[in-house]
């Protein structure tokens, strides 16, 4: 819940902003099958593991999923891209998302990541996106929809006012059916 809570806060934030802003979110479903093992290889390096250890870790294949190391060699791919994130926002070529309101310190918050769910939060400017100006000719190069606030995050809608009871439906079916056994 923790999650949804954060992202309903950053968009809800830029709502009463009034200003415009891009959200976009990535379902890494499958990345345990694409992960690059001489970039986590690196990764282990970095993090102290020995030879010994890399070793011990080295396959041909992606992480595999039934492997109970898995979660662990996924995170440590996920930090990596997390400080990339912090690097780009750092050096201005990226700006998320001022989350709080003016009688407290403001934070931005340029990415959230839970599980295999990323998002990313960016202005809608062309030079955030890196020469890509047509986001729906994007979408469409990368087989993805466009959408806009309220938008589905772990099941419940994201960015929707809290007391629509729209947004309560589909957590209360998902209990109905589990009672119903």
């Amino acid at each position: 819940m923790d999650s949804i809570l954060m992202v309903n806060e950053c968009v809800d934030s830029r709502i009463r902003s009034r200003e415009s802003g891009l959200i976009c979110k990535l379902d890494l479903e499958k990345a345990n099958d694409n992960v690059n093992w001489d970039f986590l290889l690196y990764m282990l390096e970095r993090c102290g593991f020995g030879e010994r250890w890399q070793g011990f870790f080295s396959s041909s294949r992606g992480v595999r999923q039934r492997d109970p190391l898995s979660p662990l060699l996924f995170v440590l791919v996920m930090e990596a891209f997390s400080r990339m994130m912090n690097a780009t926002v750092e050096r201005d070529l990226m700006a998320g998302f001022s989350v709080g309101s003016r009688h407290s310190e403001l934070m931005v918050v340029s990415h959230l990541l839970f599980a295999d769910d990323t998002l990313i939060f960016c202005e809608p400017k062309v030079e955030q996106l890196r020469e890509v100006g047509d986001v729906e000719g994007l979408s469409r190069i990368l087989g993805c929809g466009v959408d806009s606030v309220p938008f589905a995050y772990l099941g419940l809608p994201s960015g929707a006012h809290y007391k629509d009871p729209f947004i309560w439906n589909n957590v209360i079916e998902k209990i109905e059916t589990k009672l119903a056994g």
